[in-house]
């Protein structure tokens, strides 16, 4: 496995969902108290551009919802 910053277009989330209480706390914690962000897992997308996310629905959510650019990623193999 390999981790890199990777930028967020490129992560698609399939019909993934976050449930509506988590993320507010999340966000709030990021900008208020500056808690850091574990890394998402995700997975190389067949054709090759992209990936699909594997684990971190709630981390990814909470950067977009930040605005951030990037996210710390932990690419995993082909298929899980």
């Amino acid at each position: 496995m390999i981790t890199r910053t990777e930028p967020l277009k490129a992560i698609g989330i399939g019909g993934i969902a976050v449930l509506p209480d988590t993320l507010p706390r999340l966000v709030k914690a990021v900008r208020h108290h500056g808690a850091s962000l574990g890394p998402v897992t995700v997975r190389p997308r067949p054709w090759g551009h992209g990936y699909w996310l594997v684990a971190g629905a709630v981390e990814l959510a909470a950067v977009r919802v930040l605005k951030f650019r990037t996210v710390e990623a932990i690419i995993g193999g082909g298929s899980v």
